[in-house]
């Protein structure tokens, strides 16, 4: 049983976005173009994506403000075994740029014919509110420093006026 391995997958996604640009224009061409709120991508049959049956990969990191969730399922005819999956998984886990390799991977995966469904669902991540005051903290910190500096810049203003007065 011949199985494939990641950079192979890659490889296999990287060529079909250069020999067939339009059709992978959808969701990116080049680069991701990201919506700005929540969004779900779906790949093969969305009605069983929908219901979840029969998850082979599930994979949660967070990318460019969005916390996302990649399940799929394989079809029975994939050569992967589970060493394979979960190599996947874990590239996919430590990637960089979460989003565009899960992208990629669902889609040469789907043209291979190894995928049966995936689903990426990402959630715009809010600032907790603790953020938000420590940001409020930072800001007016910031809003002091910048008063204390302008009127040292005032009393040296005025002394050297003040020299200059006397000669």
């Amino acid at each position: 049983m011949r199985s494939l391995s990641y950079p192979t997958v890659l490889a296999a996604a990287v060529l079909a976005v250069i020999v067939m640009p339009g059709a992978a224009q959808a969701q990116f061409g080049g680069f991701v173009n990201l919506p700005r709120n929540d969004f779900t991508w779906v790949w093969g049959d969305q009605d069983d994506a929908e219901r979840g049956r029969g998850r082979d990969i599930n994979v949660r990191s967070t990318d460019r403000g969005f916390d996302c969730t990649l399940t799929a399922a394989l079809r029975p005819s994939n050569q992967m075994t589970p060493m394979d999956i979960r190599q996947l998984e874990n590239n996919l886990r430590t990637a960089m740029d979460f989003i565009y390799y899960s992208a990629n991977t669902m889609y040469s995966m789907e043209r291979s014919f190894d995928l049966d469904w995936g689903k990426l669902d990402c959630a715009r991540m809010q600032p907790s509110e603790a953020d938000e005051d420590k940001q409020a903290e930072r800001v007016n910190r910031a809003l002091e420093r910048a008063r204390r500096e302008q009127a040292e810049r005032r009393e040296r203003r005025e002394r050297q006026e003040a020299r200059e007065d006397r000669r």
